[in-house]
């Protein structure tokens, strides 16, 4: 059984004016690899360095919704040295989008699967509270936020250009996110999509976790079912990250809201049309990302978000049969506090693999950093 060893940490994108976080990373071309992160304004950079004690808690005041947040790209070598500087991609007109999640398809297209929050005036509060996709943030921004759906952007050009927002089709019977305006487009996304034979498959969460699928390259999308949800409403069903293994079989994996982070798991054996009975698995973590490796293994990341507080992994079989035996390995231990994760690896053309995720270190700047790691395919390391 090949282990898992870390070879070595690197900052890939740090500025203590915006909150940077839930990264994705994709090979493009021969020693190029293009991240993808949401930014968004980080507004205690406007705080004076000296505050009076009963200010001291704004140092912490930060929120995952702000009305300016933004998909942004950067291209990097191998060795994490900055090949392109960040760049946002151009933005959605009415909306503020989230989380990054990056397919390369075989012919070369790039996917880009994210979701939306529309920003309401507090103005309105009377109107929308009600409405079941109104978010109301932890930290006062001055607006409330509707959740605007599930979309994707194509890009045949590895990152230069993007196509406009593509909305999911409707999560079937699910209430409209603005009555008789807005239906329910797909969900939110974070997690791995898969290219299978034919199609494209992309997972996404909110009334539990659901499937979509395409045909033809990304360009269209229909639903195909539900992959699991909690009918006793004691779990959140979240961010489910899907694998293909070599037997066919797919497994995905989902984090739990209301069960200790515990790592939630489920399988298709007919091409995501079906499920089994969802399991709850020993591994703790916030979420998951699944990577299948060159040598036939596969590598499961994901955040750690208890003390101490970072970033972990497991090297699983094939057909990730051994999910809650396979050993752990702690890649980063040293987070500041629990508001860090989001892994997303990649192999490298050199057989390392790159996981990265966003961090909280001292200075409580929420920014993207990588890890380096040896999963038995560089030369010299032991099978």
């Amino acid at each position: 059984m090949t282990l898992l060893k870390k070879i070595s940490d690197c900052v890939l994108y740090h500025d203590p004016r915006f909150y940077a976080s839930f990264p994705a990373v994709v090979n493009i071309q021969e020693n190029r690899l293009l991240l993808m992160f949401r930014r968004a304004r980080d507004l205690r950079w406007l705080l004076p360095t000296e505050l009076a004690e009963e200010q001291i808690k704004l140092r912490n005041q930060v929120d995952h919704v702000d009305s300016r947040s933004q998909l942004t790209q950067m291209i990097f070598d191998q060795h994490g040295h900055v090949l392109e500087p960040a760049q946002a991609l151009p933005v959605n007109p009415e909306a503020a989008d989230q989380d990054a999640s990056l397919l390369r398809l075989r012919n070369g297209t790039l996917l880009v699967a994210s979701f939306s929050w529309y920003p309401v005036a507090a103005s309105l509060e009377p109107v929308v509270k009600h409405w079941p996709s109104c978010l109301t943030p932890r930290v006062g921004r001055g607006s409330l936020y509707l959740f605007w759906g599930g979309f994707v952007r194509l890009s045949h050009d590895n990152g230069k250009s993007w196509s406009e927002h593509q909305y999911l089709p409707v999560l079937p019977d699910t209430e409209d996110l603005v009555p008789g305006k807005r239906p329910h487009f797909g969900g939110a996304i974070r997690g791995q999509a898969i290219e299978t034979a034919s199609e494209i498959l992309l997972a996404t969460y909110g009334t539990g976790s659901h499937v979509y699928a395409s045909a033809d390259d990304g360009v269209t999308w229909r639903y195909r079912s539900c992959i699991a949800e909690d009918e006793s409403k004691r779990l959140q069903l979240n961010e489910p990250s899907l694998v293909a293994c070599p037997s066919g079989k797919l497994v995905a994996f989902m984090r739990s809201e209301g069960g200790d982070d515990r790592l939630v798991t489920a399988e298709s054996f007919d091409n995501g049309y079906s499920w089994t009975q969802w399991r709850e698995r020993e591994v703790m973590g916030h979420p998951f990302h699944v990577l299948p490796l060159r040598n036939g293994q596969v590598l499961l990341s994901y955040g750690y978000r208890h003390k101490p507080f970072g970033i972990r992994a497991r090297l699983l079989d094939a057909e990730c049969d051994n999910v809650n035996t396979a050993p752990e390995v702690i890649l980063r231990d040293d987070g500041a506090c629990a508001d860090l994760g989001y892994p997303w690896a990649a192999q490298l053309d050199d057989g390392r693999v790159m996981v990265v995720y966003y961090f909280t270190g001292s200075d409580g700047v929420r920014h993207i950093a990588a890890t380096w790691c040896d999963t038995g395919n560089l030369p010299g390391s032991l099978g």
